[in-house]
């Protein structure tokens, strides 16, 4: 998987790369490795994406439905949430849990996806290769 970093002044990046998580705090100068597949987010790395998953919670409110799951295996910790928006249907943001005390205490990486856009081409100018 190649690793993309948008020019966009970023505080903090997350990056998919080599079966690993890097998560980079610009503000902190910190940074966090992590395997993909010990994360919540290596449903989403496959070739084929199989969700052998435990939900956690579903709400259904206000046109907005959220499901929070977590793998089967025990050796995974953490969950993510997916929070969607129902009419018209497109997922809105998901949310990171690291840890299962992080679920109880809501402390979660959003990622927020904003001014949706379908079909579009992006050219590679757009991104700089780290």
């Amino acid at each position: 998987m190649r690793q993309w970093r948008n020019k966009k002044a970023l505080k903090r990046i997350l990056i998919a790369k080599d079966n690993k998580v890097i998560y980079f705090d610009k503000e902190l100068n910190e940074k966090t490795v992590t395997s993909m597949y010990s994360s919540p987010l290596s449903f989403f790395m496959e070739s084929t994406i199989k969700l052998d998953a435990k939900i956690l919670s579903v709400v259904d409110a206000h046109g907005i439905l959220s499901i929070t799951f977590c793998k089967k295996n025990p050796n995974v910790d953490g969950a993510i949430t997916m929070v969607f928006q129902k009419n018209p249907f497109m997922l809105l943001k998901w949310e990171i849990f690291s840890s299962k005390k992080d679920i109880n205490s809501g402390d979660a990486t959003q990622i927020i996806l904003l001014n949706h856009e379908f079909g579009k081409k992006v050219s590679d100018d757009e991104f700089t290769d780290p």
